[in-house]
């Protein structure tokens, strides 16, 4: 774990460009007047910065918890092997990355059992 935030560390420190304020931005409190229909319209909102550095738990076990049971009523793949989640963007097209994993229900009986209706 120290690794870990050591190497944050030194990436922020690397790249700081986008966690700098840029000059004519707003305060982020600070309310606009709402705009006319014929007016600019505001760029869409950037990524979060912090996002690149976070931590998508997928699977977490306790050495003191028990076998987990995982009961699957729709043993459809993406409900067994897990998916990745899309996002649509302004720009036309789909959007996705590390922290858009979410397991499915192998993963999630690891170390446990996992109970299927199955015919």
């Amino acid at each position: 774990m120290a690794e870990y935030l050591e190497e944050v560390r030194h990436s922020i420190l690397d790249n700081l460009e986008p966690f700098k304020e840029r000059e004519g931005e707003e305060e982020p409190g600070a309310t606009q007047p709402p705009q006319q229909e014929g007016g600019p319209r505001s760029t869409p909102p950037e990524r979060d910065p912090f996002r690149v550095y976070g931590v998508n738990v997928i699977l977490a076990h306790n050495e003191e918890d028990s076998s987990s049971v995982i009961f699957e009523t729709t043993p459809t793949y993406t409900n067994l092997f897990g998916t990745i989640q899309r996002s649509y963007d302004s720009r036309g097209g789909w959007n996705s990355d590390f922290m858009d994993l979410r397991p499915g229900s192998v993963l999630r009986a690891d170390g446990g059992f996992l109970v299927m209706y199955a015919y």
